[in-house]
């Protein structure tokens, strides 16, 4: 270790730059807390589009008032035995019920406004203008259910003020299908026999979200705030109500408007639609499917009981109204408009027995996924009593019994056919020598509503671990929700602990999902699992590193998805070399990228993988995987660059080794002049000692960063 004479002030410095942390900050950065060289630099441009600035946008509602086609409805006044007004909500809302988009009646304050967000703890009387509009008595008619518009039920009541979020269905003029969701104005009116609701505009025929259609009657039996609801659409109601009796937190509409009745439509790409009615009076009973039809062809009439003689039909032929809402700026932690991987950095905190492994780069919020494997070596089983019962050595090929976690991510990789006679039978295989113990992968959707989950599961040579009755012991396990602009790491605590009842597919749990694995219960499970043994962060602010033609840029990122996992979990004996594959895929896993871990070899850009079963890395030149260093978090501090002696080239080159010379100063003169940001950007321009921003990478190398990596040098190692 260096050690010259030390000023005061140089002291100060060593306390200001946070040197050799042993536990580095799941933020989704790298925040100087790694080793300054990467595990692995990409070396393939990004196929699966390139995070840049996005071209200006502007959004449209002009056209609003002009759309004649959408969801018709009558609903007879006996399903509404209220004496009125006659009071309406209408809104979409995701398939879940958890989210509400900007699409709402009423109005929102601007053209641009994002999604309302959660459902549960949303208030509407915070918006301007009430988001329920009033139907109007007219003389009695008989409305032609066919989708658009009856003259007989008078003008229009309301037109849409803002862009939609749910997609706009710009070019497809089929009456039976549709890419997207709006409500471009609403008609309401009530007769002596019916009440007549007409949306204008397009329903999503991707199941791509719901019409939710609130009514209030004048009963005054109705709910202003949803609590227990009716267990509707798979109990996905539930998600607007209260998340417990008495929390209350369920959604509030308009002070004025407490809804009777809900009808909830969405329509999938048969193209059925399909319709659930909900009475809401805060007892949770008596709600109902209603039925069904088909998209632009076929007029819905109830088959429910208490909603009997409520008529539908849907007309899709809209391409004009509103059009999208423009997307978020890119550089924002949340979301991103393509997916690269461009480094690997990784460090391991032996106090704590953690791996941290930072993935720089972007995932696109568009559901793709990042997939990684990890190989710990032959892993040591033990029985219910801690006691070893052998090892396993993992897959080196994808089954088709592993867990069908994330919605069969996992098992879409696997050993399975495809296509009819099979195009494929075999699953992914890694390269000879790689047998993966253990998956995780990561995700992000909605851009106007960022969320991000990650799932895990451990790999076995010989499947899931079986009970008596041949359902799996082991547990799927994910984590994640809103991002919400936050780098605040989503950890693995759980409560999610499902009991293993001995006839579960999947059990699933919140915790990492080895140590919530216990082979010696069935029903309960005998104690709460280990909270925070796996740990995430996403930021995807980055807008640079490799584009989708070069690659040259891809050392300087700073920036994407960051996992603390613990070795315990991993089943790492604490000798066996760590291994790291990992690719892209699409929202299902379906669809490869050409953005690898260990790289491709062909002459870049290199094609998409594509479909993953059949696919053989062992049969693609090179190694399709890393070695991890396992190098100590912080062991080596910001001045320690590169081993003394290496030149550029030779291996030691840009590996720490424990020694200040000046083959580290030089080594960081070369990253300066290059403007390798990874590695010389190490302070916020114009912050001197003492300042909030030193010592804060600010994205810029200039003399402010050489003079402070002087400051480091000159106090050495510790």
């Amino acid at each position: 270790m260096k050690s010259t004479g030390v000023l005061s002030a140089a002291a100060a410095v060593v306390a200001l730059a946070g040197l050799c942390t042993a536990q580095p900050t799941v933020d989704g950065s790298l925040s100087g807390e790694y080793p300054a060289t990467a595990d692995w630099l990409q070396n393939q441009p990004t196929q699966f589009g390139d995070n840049t600035a996005t071209a200006p946008c502007s959004s449209d509602v002009s056209d609003a008032a002009n759309v004649t086609s959408g969801v018709e409805i009558s609903i007879p006044l006996t399903v509404l035995p209220g004496p009125g007004p006659y009071l309406i909500c209408a809104m979409y809302i995701g398939d879940d019920f958890s989210g509400v988009s900007n699409q709402i009646s009423g109005g929102l304050p601007n053209q641009d406004e994002p999604p309302l967000g959660l459902a549960r703890g949303l208030d509407l009387n915070t918006y301007a203008g009430n988001q329920y509009i009033q139907a109007k008595n007219v003389a009695d008619f008989t409305p032609v259910m066919d989708g658009f518009v009856d003259a007989a039920a008078g003008a229009q009541d309301d037109v849409q003020t803002t862009a939609t979020s749910f997609g706009d269905n710009d070019t497809d003029a089929l009456a039976t299908t549709s890419s997207g969701s709006e409500i471009d104005n609403i008609t309401a009116s009530y007769d002596s026999t019916q009440l007549y609701i007409h949306v204008a505009g397009n329903m999503d025929t991707g199941f791509g979200g719901r019409l939710a259609v609130f009514i209030d009657d004048g009963a005054g039996t109705g709910e202003n705030q949803l609590t227990d609801v009716p267990n509707i659409s798979f109990d996905r109601f539930q998600n607007m109500g209260e998340s417990s009796v008495g929390a209350g937190d369920g959604m509030i509409f308009d002070a004025g408007f407490a809804p009777d009745h809900g009808f909830f439509i969405i329509s999938g790409n048969t193209p059925d639609f399909y319709v659930d009615y909900a009475p809401i009076d805060g007892t949770g009973l008596g709600g109902e499917f209603a039925g069904q039809a088909l998209t632009g062809s076929t007029l819905f009439t109830s088959t429910g009981t208490a909603s009997a003689g409520t008529l539908m039909y849907i007309d899709n032929s809209n391409i004009g109204g509103v059009t999208a809402l423009c997307p978020p700026a890119t550089g924002n932690f949340d979301y991103a408009a393509g997916s690269e991987i461009d480094a690997v950095y990784s460090c391991y905190d032996s106090a704590n027995n953690d791996l941290y492994i930072t993935i720089t780069g972007n995932l696109e919020t568009n559901n793709n996924k990042l997939n990684l494997f990890l190989d710990v070596g032959d892993v040591v089983l033990v029985d219910a009593n801690g006691n070893p019962a052998g090892t396993d050595a993992g897959q080196n090929m994808l089954r088709d019994d592993n867990l069908p976690i994330d919605f069969g991510a996992l098992t879409r990789m696997g050993a399975g056919d495809v296509g009819d006679p099979p195009l494929f039978t075999d699953g992914l295989i890694f390269d000879t020598g790689f047998n993966a113990d253990y998956w995780i992968d990561f995700k992000t959707f909605d851009q106007f509503l960022p969320q991000s989950f990650a799932n895990c599961s451990v790999l076995r040579t010989n499947g899931p671990l079986l009970n008596f009755n041949g359902f799996p012991f082991d547990y799927g396990a994910y984590a994640g929700g809103l991002m919400g602009g936050s780098p605040a790491a989503t950890s693995f605590d759980g409560p999610t602990y499902q009991a293993q009842t001995g006839f579960d597919a999947e059990p699933l749990t919140g915790y990492a999902p080895r140590n919530a694995t216990r082979s010696d219960y069935i029903l309960m499970p005998p104690v709460a699992p280990t909270p925070g043994l796996i740990a995430y962060s996403l930021d995807n602010s980055n807008t640079a590193g490799v584009t989708d033609t070069d690659v040259a840029d891809a050392a300087n990122v700073t920036t994407g998805i960051e996992l603390k996992i613990n070795m315990d979990e991993l089943g790492w004996d604490g000798v066996s070399p760590v291994r790291l594959a990992g690719f892209l895929g699409n929202g299902d896993n379906g669809f490869l990228s050409n953005q690898v871990i260990g790289g491709l070899p062909d002459t870049p850009p290199a094609a998409n993988l594509g479909e993953p079963r059949g696919l053989d890395f062992s049969l693609i030149t090179g190694d399709q995987f890393i070695t991890l260093p396992m190098v100590a978090c912080g062991s080596a501090c910001i001045p320690d660059l590169t081993t003394t002696g290496a030149g550029i080239g030779d291996p030691g080159y840009g590996v720490p080794d424990g020694q200040v010379t000046a083959a580290d100063i030089q080594y960081y003169v070369n990253a300066y002049v290059a403007g390798n940001a990874a590695i010389a950007d190490l302070t916020t321009t114009g912050a001197g000692i003492g300042d909030p921003g030193y010592g804060v990478p600010d994205g810029n190398v200039t003399a402010a960063d050489i003079q402070y990596y002087v400051n480091l040098y000159v106090i050495g190692c510790p």
